[in-house]
């Protein structure tokens, strides 16, 4: 990405138009209401064009709220109340992906993730079109093959990009080597801590991942197959999903969130 101008990888001209466009939107559309929340990276930032836009907005419709950081309000607080998230390309779609919910994010080169596991769109017409098509047909209904495309990427994500480093170390031991490494220093340039510090445990594993990765022409890490590895099913695909919406609902028995979990559990019952 570098020296690349991030507008050019945006499906709007920029940030500031992608925001402009989207409050037009559900300024014509008064039944939904929009939360925007800016990233605080780009809230307290003086020279951020997200922040300079949205301090130039005078009044905004009583259906559109803008959510500052300083008004401490939880992100998974809003999530739980939400039909659809209009992400720009942080993280933030992928933690709504992993509660389910929708995601329309507005570049393909920037996100995190392979745009193919959320609702991404290649301009700005099919933007709004599937922003009114998910609104208008939303039935707050568990969708297994979106859970299945965001958990399998965590996994990838995770299971291919951690190294596990042993540090277990004797404490005794670590001060007189800190010692002797200093004193080294006077007569060779290389510090003798240097082996002592922990080697990946698995890293000519994780070698062997990455050279497919490239070698095959792979498009995301989760599409090499470990043929080791046991076939998961559908259920344990929805116990994650129930386990992690229980941390996130906690006593909450009122919200969006938490009426598509039970209706989950009503038909894993049933």
């Amino acid at each position: 990405m570098k020296n690349k101008n991030f507008d050019k990888l945006l499906i709007f001209k920029n940030q500031p138009e992608w925001l402009d466009k989207v409050i037009n939107y559900f300024k014509k559309n008064k039944n939904y209401r929009l939360i925007i929340r800016p990233h605080p990276r780009d809230f307290f930032n003086k020279n951020s064009e997200v922040n300079n836009y949205l301090k130039k907005i005078d009044k905004l419709p009583k259906n559109i709220t803008l959510n500052k950081p300083d008004h401490k309000i939880s992100l998974y607080t809003i999530l739980k109340d939400t039909d659809l998230v209009l992400n720009s390309w942080s993280t933030l779609g992928l933690e709504a992906g992993i509660l389910n919910l929708p995601v329309i994010s507005i570049s393909k080169e920037l996100l995190m993730y392979p745009t193919e596991i959320e609702y991404f769109q290649n301009n700005e017409k099919e933007y709004f079109l599937k922003i009114e098509e998910i609104l208008n047909n939303n039935n707050n209904l568990f969708d297994l093959k979106y859970c299945k495309n965001f958990y399998n990427f965590m996994i990838a994500l995770i299971e291919h990009s951690s190294i596990d480093l042993n540090l277990d170390r004797n404490r005794q031991l670590y001060k007189l080597y800190k010692v002797i490494n200093k004193a080294s220093f006077f007569f060779s340039s290389k510090s003798i801590l240097k082996s002592y510090l922990g080697k990946a445990k698995d890293l000519q594993s994780i070698n062997k991942i990455l050279n497919k990765f490239i070698y095959e022409k792979k498009n995301v890490l989760n599409e090499i197959i470990d043929k080791n590895t046991n076939k998961t099913n559908d259920i344990d695909y929805l116990k994650a999903y129930l386990e992690i919406t229980s941390y996130v609902l906690k006593n909450d028995k009122t919200s969006k969130l938490f009426k598509k979990v039970q209706s989950l559990r009503n038909q894993i019952i049933s």
